[in-house]
Protein backbone atom coordinates (compact mmCIF):
# COMPACT_ATOMS: atom_id res chain seq x y z
CA UNK A 1 0.00 0.00 0.00
CA UNK A 2 1.34 3.39 -0.92
CA UNK A 3 1.51 6.17 1.65
CA UNK A 4 -1.63 7.90 0.40
CA UNK A 5 -3.61 4.70 0.81
CA UNK A 6 -2.24 4.28 4.34
CA UNK A 7 -3.39 7.77 5.26
CA UNK A 8 -6.83 7.13 3.78
CA UNK A 9 -7.16 3.95 5.81
CA UNK A 10 -6.25 5.74 9.03
CA UNK A 11 -8.92 8.38 8.35
CA UNK A 12 -11.49 5.76 7.42
CA UNK A 13 -10.87 3.70 10.56
CA UNK A 14 -10.97 6.73 12.84
CA UNK A 15 -14.32 7.74 11.30
CA UNK A 16 -15.79 4.29 11.91
CA UNK A 17 -16.32 3.65 8.20
CA UNK A 18 -15.87 0.26 6.55
CA UNK A 19 -13.15 0.44 3.86
CA UNK A 20 -13.52 -0.97 0.36
CA UNK A 21 -9.83 -1.75 -0.11
CA UNK A 22 -7.05 -3.61 1.70
CA UNK A 23 -9.49 -5.72 3.69
CA UNK A 24 -7.04 -8.63 3.78
CA UNK A 25 -4.73 -6.51 5.88
CA UNK A 26 -7.19 -5.80 8.68
CA UNK A 27 -9.26 -9.01 8.65
CA UNK A 28 -8.89 -10.75 12.02
CA UNK A 29 -10.57 -13.71 13.71
CA UNK A 30 -12.90 -14.72 10.86
CA UNK A 31 -11.10 -17.75 9.41
CA UNK A 32 -14.10 -20.10 9.66
CA UNK A 33 -16.43 -17.58 8.07
CA UNK A 34 -14.06 -16.95 5.17
CA UNK A 35 -13.63 -20.69 4.64
CA UNK A 36 -17.42 -21.09 4.53
CA UNK A 37 -17.80 -18.26 2.03
CA UNK A 38 -15.18 -19.93 -0.16
CA UNK A 39 -17.21 -23.14 0.00
CA UNK A 40 -20.37 -21.23 -0.95
CA UNK A 41 -18.70 -19.64 -3.97
CA UNK A 42 -17.33 -22.99 -5.09
CA UNK A 43 -20.84 -24.46 -4.87
CA UNK A 44 -22.28 -21.52 -6.78
CA UNK A 45 -19.69 -21.98 -9.51
CA UNK A 46 -20.82 -25.60 -9.84
CA UNK A 47 -24.51 -24.71 -10.05
CA UNK A 48 -25.42 -25.21 -6.38
CA UNK A 49 -27.23 -22.10 -5.17
CA UNK A 50 -26.43 -20.54 -1.81
CA UNK A 51 -28.28 -18.16 0.51
CA UNK A 52 -26.64 -16.71 3.64
CA UNK A 53 -27.90 -14.20 6.17
CA UNK A 54 -24.92 -12.66 7.97
CA UNK A 55 -26.00 -11.35 11.33
CA UNK A 56 -24.56 -10.09 14.59
CA UNK A 57 -24.59 -7.08 16.91
CA UNK A 58 -24.14 -3.57 15.53
CA UNK A 59 -20.47 -2.99 14.77
CA UNK A 60 -19.59 -6.70 14.77
CA UNK A 61 -18.26 -6.55 11.22
CA UNK A 62 -21.22 -7.53 9.03
CA UNK A 63 -20.61 -4.86 6.39
CA UNK A 64 -16.86 -5.49 6.59
CA UNK A 65 -17.37 -9.21 5.92
CA UNK A 66 -19.77 -8.40 3.08
CA UNK A 67 -17.16 -6.13 1.47
CA UNK A 68 -14.52 -8.81 1.95
CA UNK A 69 -16.83 -11.39 0.36
CA UNK A 70 -17.42 -9.03 -2.54
CA UNK A 71 -13.70 -8.86 -3.31
CA UNK A 72 -13.40 -12.64 -2.87
CA UNK A 73 -16.18 -13.25 -5.37
CA UNK A 74 -14.69 -10.84 -7.89
CA UNK A 75 -11.29 -12.52 -7.62
CA UNK A 76 -12.98 -15.88 -8.22
CA UNK A 77 -14.56 -14.73 -11.47
CA UNK A 78 -18.10 -13.82 -10.42
CA UNK A 79 -20.09 -10.75 -11.29
CA UNK A 80 -21.20 -9.07 -8.07
CA UNK A 81 -24.21 -6.87 -7.36
CA UNK A 82 -24.03 -5.05 -4.02
CA UNK A 83 -27.04 -3.05 -2.86
CA UNK A 84 -28.65 -1.76 0.34
CA UNK A 85 -32.25 -1.81 1.48
CA UNK A 86 -33.22 1.83 2.04
CA UNK A 87 -35.72 4.47 0.97
CA UNK A 88 -34.64 3.96 -2.65
CA UNK A 89 -34.91 0.18 -2.65
CA UNK A 90 -37.78 -1.67 -1.06
CA UNK A 91 -37.37 -5.41 -0.70
CA UNK A 92 -41.10 -6.02 -0.96
CA UNK A 93 -40.84 -5.09 -4.65
CA UNK A 94 -38.95 -7.71 -6.66
CA UNK A 95 -38.90 -5.49 -9.74
CA UNK A 96 -36.84 -3.07 -7.68
CA UNK A 97 -34.49 -5.89 -6.72
CA UNK A 98 -33.82 -6.62 -10.40
CA UNK A 99 -33.41 -2.93 -11.22
CA UNK A 100 -30.94 -2.32 -8.39
CA UNK A 101 -28.99 -5.50 -9.19
CA UNK A 102 -28.56 -4.33 -12.79
CA UNK A 103 -27.47 -0.84 -11.69
CA UNK A 104 -24.97 -1.91 -9.02
CA UNK A 105 -22.74 -4.37 -10.86
CA UNK A 106 -19.05 -5.02 -10.26
CA UNK A 107 -16.50 -7.11 -12.17
CA UNK A 108 -12.91 -7.98 -11.37
CA UNK A 109 -11.35 -5.40 -13.69
CA UNK A 110 -13.27 -2.64 -11.91
CA UNK A 111 -13.27 -3.83 -8.32
CA UNK A 112 -13.75 -0.59 -6.43
CA UNK A 113 -16.30 1.22 -8.59
CA UNK A 114 -19.49 0.14 -10.26
CA UNK A 115 -19.53 -1.02 -13.84
CA UNK A 116 -22.42 -1.15 -16.29
CA UNK A 117 -24.30 -3.74 -18.30
CA UNK A 118 -22.61 -2.40 -21.42
CA UNK A 119 -19.10 -2.54 -20.00
CA UNK A 120 -19.56 -6.18 -19.01
CA UNK A 121 -20.35 -7.21 -22.58
CA UNK A 122 -18.10 -4.81 -24.51
CA UNK A 123 -15.11 -7.18 -24.47
CA UNK A 124 -17.22 -10.04 -25.76
CA UNK A 125 -18.72 -7.90 -28.51
CA UNK A 126 -15.28 -6.64 -29.50
CA UNK A 127 -14.19 -10.27 -29.76
CA UNK A 128 -17.13 -11.00 -32.06
CA UNK A 129 -16.11 -8.10 -34.30
CA UNK A 130 -12.45 -9.15 -34.59
CA UNK A 131 -11.29 -10.58 -37.96
CA UNK A 132 -9.93 -13.74 -36.35
CA UNK A 133 -13.37 -14.51 -34.89
CA UNK A 134 -15.40 -13.68 -37.99
CA UNK A 135 -16.28 -17.25 -38.95
CA UNK A 136 -17.42 -18.22 -35.45
CA UNK A 137 -19.21 -15.04 -34.38
CA UNK A 138 -22.60 -15.86 -35.89
CA UNK A 139 -22.63 -19.34 -34.37
CA UNK A 140 -21.72 -18.06 -30.90
CA UNK A 141 -24.35 -15.33 -31.03
CA UNK A 142 -26.98 -17.86 -32.10
CA UNK A 143 -26.00 -20.22 -29.27
CA UNK A 144 -26.12 -17.48 -26.62
CA UNK A 145 -29.49 -16.18 -27.81
CA UNK A 146 -30.89 -19.72 -27.90
CA UNK A 147 -29.72 -20.51 -24.36
CA UNK A 148 -31.05 -17.36 -22.71
CA UNK A 149 -34.27 -17.74 -24.70
CA UNK A 150 -34.99 -20.82 -22.58
CA UNK A 151 -35.48 -18.45 -19.65
CA UNK A 152 -37.19 -15.52 -21.34
CA UNK A 153 -37.81 -14.96 -25.05
CA UNK A 154 -38.29 -11.21 -24.68
CA UNK A 155 -34.90 -10.92 -22.97
CA UNK A 156 -33.16 -12.97 -25.68
CA UNK A 157 -34.74 -11.02 -28.55
CA UNK A 158 -33.83 -7.73 -26.92
CA UNK A 159 -30.27 -8.87 -26.28
CA UNK A 160 -29.92 -9.86 -29.94
CA UNK A 161 -31.03 -6.36 -30.89
CA UNK A 162 -28.49 -4.95 -28.45
CA UNK A 163 -25.70 -6.95 -30.10
CA UNK A 164 -26.77 -5.73 -33.55
CA UNK A 165 -26.84 -2.15 -32.30
CA UNK A 166 -23.35 -2.41 -30.84
CA UNK A 167 -21.86 -4.11 -33.89
CA UNK A 168 -23.50 -1.61 -36.28
CA UNK A 169 -22.69 1.39 -34.05
CA UNK A 170 -26.39 2.20 -33.70
CA UNK A 171 -26.22 3.91 -30.32
CA UNK A 172 -29.91 4.81 -30.25
CA UNK A 173 -30.83 1.14 -30.58
CA UNK A 174 -28.25 -0.20 -28.12
CA UNK A 175 -28.96 2.52 -25.53
CA UNK A 176 -32.71 1.93 -25.71
CA UNK A 177 -32.35 -1.83 -25.44
CA UNK A 178 -29.91 -1.69 -22.53
CA UNK A 179 -32.28 0.64 -20.65
CA UNK A 180 -35.09 -1.85 -21.12
CA UNK A 181 -32.95 -4.87 -20.20
CA UNK A 182 -31.76 -3.23 -16.99
CA UNK A 183 -35.28 -2.47 -15.76
CA UNK A 184 -35.77 1.17 -16.72
CA UNK A 185 -39.47 2.03 -16.98
CA UNK A 186 -39.37 5.55 -18.39
CA UNK A 187 -38.48 4.62 -21.98
CA UNK A 188 -40.45 6.82 -24.42
CA UNK A 189 -43.26 5.02 -26.20
CA UNK A 190 -41.93 6.11 -29.59
CA UNK A 191 -38.59 4.37 -28.99
CA UNK A 192 -40.26 1.19 -27.77
CA UNK A 193 -42.45 1.18 -30.86
CA UNK A 194 -39.50 1.88 -33.18
CA UNK A 195 -37.47 -1.03 -31.84
CA UNK A 196 -40.40 -3.39 -31.23
CA UNK A 197 -40.01 -3.47 -27.46
CA UNK A 198 -43.09 -4.58 -25.59
CA UNK A 199 -43.94 -4.26 -21.92
CA UNK A 200 -41.36 -3.82 -19.16
CA UNK A 201 -39.80 -5.66 -16.24
CA UNK A 202 -42.58 -6.34 -13.75
CA UNK A 203 -43.53 -8.84 -11.05
CA UNK A 204 -44.61 -11.39 -13.67
CA UNK A 205 -41.24 -11.61 -15.43
CA UNK A 206 -38.57 -10.18 -13.12
CA UNK A 207 -37.34 -13.60 -11.93
CA UNK A 208 -37.18 -14.85 -15.53
CA UNK A 209 -35.13 -11.78 -16.44
CA UNK A 210 -32.81 -12.44 -13.52
CA UNK A 211 -32.39 -16.07 -14.58
CA UNK A 212 -31.64 -14.98 -18.15
CA UNK A 213 -29.03 -12.48 -16.98
CA UNK A 214 -27.30 -15.04 -14.76
CA UNK A 215 -27.24 -17.53 -17.61
CA UNK A 216 -25.84 -14.85 -19.88
CA UNK A 217 -22.99 -14.13 -17.47
CA UNK A 218 -21.97 -17.80 -17.40
CA UNK A 219 -22.11 -18.05 -21.19
CA UNK A 220 -19.65 -15.17 -21.33
CA UNK A 221 -17.18 -16.94 -19.04
CA UNK A 222 -18.10 -15.69 -15.57
CA UNK A 223 -18.83 -18.16 -12.79
CA UNK A 224 -22.22 -16.67 -11.99
CA UNK A 225 -23.80 -13.82 -10.06
CA UNK A 226 -23.34 -12.99 -6.37
CA UNK A 227 -26.04 -10.65 -5.04
CA UNK A 228 -25.26 -8.91 -1.75
CA UNK A 229 -28.00 -7.05 0.10
CA UNK A 230 -26.89 -4.98 3.10
CA UNK A 231 -29.00 -3.30 5.81
CA UNK A 232 -31.92 -5.73 5.72
CA UNK A 233 -33.04 -4.21 9.04
CA UNK A 234 -34.77 -1.49 7.06
CA UNK A 235 -37.56 -4.02 6.52
CA UNK A 236 -38.42 -3.68 10.21
CA UNK A 237 -39.53 -0.08 9.62
CA UNK A 238 -42.10 -0.99 6.96
CA UNK A 239 -45.82 -1.43 7.45
CA UNK A 240 -46.92 -4.89 8.50
CA UNK A 241 -48.26 -5.88 5.07
CA UNK A 242 -45.14 -4.64 3.27
CA UNK A 243 -42.91 -6.37 5.80
CA UNK A 244 -44.75 -9.63 5.11
CA UNK A 245 -44.24 -9.15 1.35
CA UNK A 246 -40.52 -8.62 1.95
CA UNK A 247 -40.23 -11.84 3.94
CA UNK A 248 -42.28 -13.64 1.30
CA UNK A 249 -39.85 -12.44 -1.38
CA UNK A 250 -36.87 -13.55 0.69
CA UNK A 251 -38.42 -16.99 1.14
CA UNK A 252 -39.20 -17.15 -2.59
CA UNK A 253 -35.60 -16.29 -3.53
CA UNK A 254 -34.31 -18.90 -1.08
CA UNK A 255 -36.54 -21.58 -2.60
CA UNK A 256 -35.51 -20.69 -6.16
CA UNK A 257 -31.82 -20.64 -5.31
CA UNK A 258 -31.59 -23.70 -3.10
CA UNK A 259 -33.80 -25.81 -5.37
CA UNK A 260 -31.59 -25.11 -8.38
CA UNK A 261 -34.20 -23.10 -10.27
CA UNK A 262 -31.87 -20.09 -10.11
CA UNK A 263 -28.54 -21.61 -11.14
CA UNK A 264 -25.09 -20.14 -10.47
CA UNK A 265 -26.53 -17.60 -8.05
CA UNK A 266 -25.53 -16.71 -4.51
CA UNK A 267 -27.40 -14.37 -2.18
CA UNK A 268 -25.64 -12.82 0.82
CA UNK A 269 -27.83 -10.73 3.12
CA UNK A 270 -26.83 -8.85 6.26
CA UNK A 271 -28.90 -7.71 9.20
CA UNK A 272 -28.75 -7.32 12.96
CA UNK A 273 -29.89 -9.83 15.58
CA UNK A 274 -33.11 -7.81 15.88
CA UNK A 275 -34.09 -8.83 12.36
CA UNK A 276 -34.08 -12.42 13.57
CA UNK A 277 -35.19 -12.15 17.18
CA UNK A 278 -38.01 -9.60 17.07
CA UNK A 279 -41.09 -11.83 17.39
CA UNK A 280 -43.45 -9.09 16.25
CA UNK A 281 -41.59 -7.56 13.29
CA UNK A 282 -38.61 -9.79 12.63
CA UNK A 283 -38.20 -12.91 10.54
CA UNK A 284 -39.72 -15.02 13.33
CA UNK A 285 -43.04 -13.33 12.58
CA UNK A 286 -43.06 -15.11 9.18
CA UNK A 287 -42.89 -18.78 10.08
CA UNK A 288 -42.28 -20.13 6.57
CA UNK A 289 -39.09 -18.09 6.28
CA UNK A 290 -38.01 -18.69 9.87
CA UNK A 291 -38.23 -22.46 9.35
CA UNK A 292 -36.10 -22.28 6.21
CA UNK A 293 -33.38 -20.26 7.88
CA UNK A 294 -33.40 -22.52 10.91
CA UNK A 295 -31.64 -22.17 14.23
CA UNK A 296 -29.08 -24.96 14.43
CA UNK A 297 -27.54 -23.57 17.60
CA UNK A 298 -28.19 -20.90 20.16
CA UNK A 299 -27.02 -17.63 18.61
CA UNK A 300 -25.59 -16.56 21.94
CA UNK A 301 -23.52 -19.71 22.46
CA UNK A 302 -19.83 -18.92 22.63
CA UNK A 303 -18.75 -22.55 22.58
CA UNK A 304 -20.43 -23.73 19.37
CA UNK A 305 -20.23 -22.35 15.87
CA UNK A 306 -22.02 -23.65 12.78
CA UNK A 307 -21.20 -21.37 9.86
CA UNK A 308 -22.74 -23.77 7.35
CA UNK A 309 -26.32 -23.06 8.33
CA UNK A 310 -28.17 -20.36 6.34
CA UNK A 311 -27.68 -17.92 9.22
CA UNK A 312 -24.05 -16.94 9.82
CA UNK A 313 -23.73 -15.43 13.29
CA UNK A 314 -20.72 -13.18 13.78
CA UNK A 315 -19.49 -13.78 17.29
CA UNK A 316 -17.61 -11.08 19.10
CA UNK A 317 -13.85 -11.54 18.86
CA UNK A 318 -12.14 -13.26 21.77
CA UNK A 319 -10.26 -10.82 23.97
CA UNK A 320 -6.85 -12.17 22.99
CA UNK A 321 -7.59 -11.97 19.25
CA UNK A 322 -7.65 -8.20 19.66
CA UNK A 323 -3.87 -8.44 20.09
CA UNK A 324 -3.54 -9.40 16.43
CA UNK A 325 -5.86 -6.60 15.35
CA UNK A 326 -3.91 -4.16 17.52
CA UNK A 327 -0.62 -5.19 15.94
CA UNK A 328 -2.04 -4.57 12.47
CA UNK A 329 -3.39 -1.16 13.40
CA UNK A 330 -0.11 -0.16 15.05
CA UNK A 331 1.88 -1.29 12.02
CA UNK A 332 -0.37 0.75 9.73
CA UNK A 333 -0.20 3.84 11.96
CA UNK A 334 3.60 3.74 12.13
CA UNK A 335 3.70 3.68 8.33
CA UNK A 336 2.06 7.10 8.37
CA UNK A 337 3.27 8.73 11.60
CA UNK A 338 6.51 8.59 13.54
CA UNK A 339 4.90 7.06 16.62
CA UNK A 340 7.10 6.48 19.65
CA UNK A 341 5.15 3.79 21.46
CA UNK A 342 6.78 3.17 24.84
CA UNK A 343 4.34 0.51 26.07
CA UNK A 344 3.52 -2.89 24.65
CA UNK A 345 0.76 -3.33 22.10
CA UNK A 346 -1.28 -5.59 24.46
CA UNK A 347 -1.18 -2.78 27.01
CA UNK A 348 -2.40 -0.28 24.43
CA UNK A 349 -5.24 -2.69 23.63
CA UNK A 350 -6.09 -2.84 27.34
CA UNK A 351 -6.16 0.96 27.52
CA UNK A 352 -8.85 0.91 24.83
CA UNK A 353 -11.04 -1.43 26.86
CA UNK A 354 -10.37 0.44 30.10
CA UNK A 355 -11.46 3.68 28.42
CA UNK A 356 -14.77 2.06 27.48
CA UNK A 357 -15.17 0.52 30.93
CA UNK A 358 -14.89 3.99 32.46
CA UNK A 359 -17.80 4.93 30.19
CA UNK A 360 -19.85 2.03 31.57
CA UNK A 361 -19.25 -0.48 28.78
CA UNK A 362 -17.76 -3.91 29.49
CA UNK A 363 -15.18 -5.40 27.11
CA UNK A 364 -17.66 -7.90 25.64
CA UNK A 365 -20.00 -5.01 24.78
CA UNK A 366 -17.39 -3.14 22.73
CA UNK A 367 -17.86 -3.62 18.98
CA UNK A 368 -15.00 -4.15 16.55
CA UNK A 369 -15.81 -0.79 14.99
CA UNK A 370 -15.64 0.94 18.37
CA UNK A 371 -12.37 -0.76 19.23
CA UNK A 372 -10.69 0.30 15.97
CA UNK A 373 -11.91 3.87 16.27
CA UNK A 374 -10.72 4.22 19.87
CA UNK A 375 -7.38 2.51 19.17
CA UNK A 376 -6.59 5.01 16.39
CA UNK A 377 -7.75 7.84 18.64
CA UNK A 378 -5.39 6.81 21.45
CA UNK A 379 -2.44 6.48 19.08
CA UNK A 380 -3.23 9.98 17.82
CA UNK A 381 -3.16 11.29 21.39
CA UNK A 382 0.18 9.57 22.10
CA UNK A 383 1.66 10.88 18.84
CA UNK A 384 0.53 14.48 19.42
CA UNK A 385 1.43 14.57 23.12
CA UNK A 386 4.81 12.83 23.43
CA UNK A 387 5.62 14.43 26.80
CA UNK A 388 2.31 13.55 28.43
CA UNK A 389 2.26 10.63 30.84
CA UNK A 390 -1.22 9.44 29.79
CA UNK A 391 -1.09 5.97 28.19
CA UNK A 392 2.54 5.56 29.23
CA UNK A 393 1.92 2.81 31.82
CA UNK A 394 1.81 -0.88 31.07
CA UNK A 395 -1.73 -2.10 31.72
CA UNK A 396 -2.66 -5.63 32.73
CA UNK A 397 -6.14 -7.08 32.15
CA UNK A 398 -7.43 -9.74 34.56
CA UNK A 399 -10.72 -11.51 33.76
CA UNK A 400 -13.08 -11.72 36.72
CA UNK A 401 -16.78 -12.68 36.71
CA UNK A 402 -17.62 -11.56 33.14
CA UNK A 403 -15.65 -8.35 33.55
CA UNK A 404 -12.05 -7.18 33.31
CA UNK A 405 -10.02 -5.78 36.16
CA UNK A 406 -7.25 -3.48 34.93
CA UNK A 407 -4.04 -2.87 36.84
CA UNK A 408 -1.46 -0.30 35.78
CA UNK A 409 2.28 -0.73 36.19
CA UNK A 410 4.63 2.18 35.55
CA UNK A 411 7.05 1.71 32.70
CA UNK A 412 10.45 2.33 34.29
CA UNK A 413 11.91 3.24 30.91
CA UNK A 414 9.88 6.41 31.01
Amino acid sequence: MIQTENKKLINIFKSGIVPERHLDFILTGRDQEIEELSRCFENTKNGIGTVKLITGPYGSGKTFLLNYAKNMALDLGFIVAKIEVDHGFKFYNLEQLYYHVMHNLYVHTNTYSKTTFENIFDLWIQKLKSPSYKDRAAGEIQYVISEIGKYNQSFSRAFLSYIKGKINHDTELSDTIVSWLTGETNIPYQLKEKFNIKGQVDKTNTIDFLKAFVKLTTLLGYNGLVIMVDEMDFILTERSDLRTKSYHNLRHLMDLTISGDLLNSCFLFSGSNTLLDDNEKGIRSYEALSQRLGHAIDAKSQALLDVRQPIMYLKRLDYEIYNELSEKLTYLYKKVFDLNLTITIPSLKNWVFLTYKEQGKEYHEVTIREFITKYIEIMDIIHQNPNNHVFKSELQAIPQNNTMIFKAKMNLKN
